[in-house]
């Protein structure tokens, strides 16, 4: 099984893009041919690795709080032919400058992921405002 698309990034003028990412693709899952298949590794972000695989029929971990990360795969129980489950994608990231930033911004932070069946959750975007001055 494979694991969905990562998240991505818009930067709108007047901000400056300085190193936006998509977030990482989550990883791919084994396939039992007679013994347990691993599930994904959760995909990371800028904020944190995802979530760890499922092995031996357990259930993928939950991916870091606040990190925007996938969660891991679900492992396989022990019948021919059954695939484990992929890891969660990531989130992706927003580094930008605004060198004349108005009072007030829109903005959106998604919902974590759900867990598939046995699968690790997702971490929680966030939003980090820092301020300079020359």
């Amino acid at each position: 099984s494979t694991a969905g698309a990562s998240g991505s990034f818009t930067v709108s003028a007047p901000a400056v893009n300085m190193g936006s990412v998509d977030g990482g693709i989550g990883g791919g899952a084994q396939q039992n041919n007679g013994f347990y298949g691993l599930g994904g590794m959760g995909g990371g972000t800028c904020l944190g690795s995802g979530g760890g695989y499922g092995a031996s029929s357990v259930g993928g971990s939950n991916a870091p709080t606040n990190s925007g990360a996938g969660g891991g795969g679900a492992s396989n129980t022990n019948t021919s032919g059954q695939f484990a489950g992929a890891g969660g994608s990531g989130g992706g990231c927003v580094r930008a400058i605004i060198s004349s930033p108005s009072a007030t911004y829109a903005y959106a932070v998604g919902a974590a992921g759900a867990a598939g069946t046995s699968g690790g959750t997702a971490g929680a975007g966030q939003i980090i405002v820092e301020e300079f001055y020359q």
